[in-house]
């Protein structure tokens, strides 16, 4: 395995430019040596960052960070894709599978155990270049080993829940090239919240979403929350209603599930979608504004107004707060677009394409059994 390293010091801007072989180091060495810090596993990342970092390299390096220099797949792994790309210039490029090589030395999939000995292995190398180095500038602090592999073992673990592969923790290249490069993306979920059952089953849930979004759709199912905070009677609130829509990426059973957890009132299992009283009427003429369709323009006028003076909670126990004014408006999406894509996929699971105008049998319809009878979601 290859490592490039490229280091600039100083006023006298010294640069060095090394091929480094990563030594293989085995884990009961690496077990040895392993002490009881609970902050050395953080020091060991951040030690990298030292190396990798766009103040140290050069400007064409940092602009494509991870396929010049893979200490940065290190970090960019034990730091995580959102603090690590804030650092560098934007619009980095995808993954190389050229650079994914050196992690699964040549494997279309990489191991656990191989990149906890590429992790090893680039701090070692690391070690032994600027130990080299200082003999002349002594001004480069030494990369830290965590505390014990299963530092390192968790940072992976991370990318492995993302990308689905729990039972093997091993990553194909063009899979961990995604989660790379869209785990940071507003809206995209990833395959599992973690590999570990009981954490996966207590974390938030994720609700794939448009990037148009702008969390404007959070935002409604908060107002949801507040003020409707009866999980099971969900289309008797214009804001639970509109929430069902903007989730039309997931389903509407995802939504009554997030509510159901956030009412902590509420003891009892899920009330799915097909066991909830239907739509209510004064719900729908609201929407329509009393016509017997809701049209295209009426989902946008009831989307945008319904985030305009907004509420928050003014007290209360989660699941029966209080609301009351907020004072503010938005989050809105960043384009109208956001709005009537999710009301073409309503107006397709329909069959309204052609007008996008949906009379009350045919929505109530939607909302019941969209996540449960499969048909066109797009227009």
């Amino acid at each position: 395995m290859l490592l490039s390293l490229r280091l600039v010091f100083g006023v006298a801007s010294a640069s060095l430019t090394a091929a480094l072989t990563l030594p293989s180091v085995g884990y009961t060495d690496l077990a040895v040596r392993a002490t009881d810090d609970p902050l050395q596993d953080r020091r060991s990342c951040l030690s990298i960052r030292d190396v990798c970092d766009p103040s140290t390299i050069s400007a064409s390096d940092a602009a494509n960070a991870l396929n010049t220099h893979p200490a940065c797949i290190a970090l960019v792994v034990c730091d995580t894709p959102k603090y690590f790309f804030p650092d560098f210039p934007p619009n980095q490029p995808r993954l190389s599978r050229d650079a994914f090589n050196a992690v699964s030395k040549g494997s279309d999939v990489a191991t656990q155990q191989q990149f906890i000995d590429f992790y090893y292995g680039t701090i070692a190398s690391l070690n032994a270049t600027i130990a080299t180095y200082n003999q002349s500038i002594p001004i480069v602090s030494t990369p830290e080993y965590p505390s014990t592999a299963d530092a390192v073992i968790a940072w992976w673990q991370t990318a492995v829940a993302w990308t689905g592969f729990c039972a093997t923790s091993s990553i194909p290249y063009s899979n961990f090239a995604d989660w790379i490069e869209y785990s940071t993306k507003a809206g995209v979920c990833p395959a599992v919240q973690s590999c570990n059952a009981a954490i996966n089953a207590e974390a938030p849930i994720c609700v794939p979403q448009r990037s148009t979004d702008n969390g404007s759709c959070a935002e409604i199912v908060d107002q949801c929350t507040i003020g409707s905070a009866n999980a099971t009677n969900v289309f008797n609130d214009n804001y639970c209603v509109l929430a069902a829509f903007c989730y039309s990426e997931s389903t509407v059973d995802v939504l009554i599930e997030q509510l159901t957890k956030d009412d902590y009132l509420s003891t009892s299992p899920p009330l799915l979608s097909v066991n909830q009283p239907r739509l209510a009427q004064s719900v729908f003429n609201a929407l329509s504004g009393g016509n017997s369709v809701v049209s295209q323009q009426n989902v946008i006028d009831a989307y945008y107004g319904a985030l305009t003076n907004t509420v928050r909670s003014c007290g209360g126990p989660p699941g029966a707060e209080t609301p009351c004014p907020s004072g503010s408006s938005g989050p809105y999406p960043t384009d109208v677009s956001y709005v009537t894509d999710f009301w073409a996929t309503v107006s397709a699971w329909t069959a309204f394409c052609g007008t996008r105008e949906i009379p009350y049998q045919n929505l109530a319809d939607y909302l019941q059994y969209s996540s449960t009878v499969k048909a066109a979601t797009s227009c």
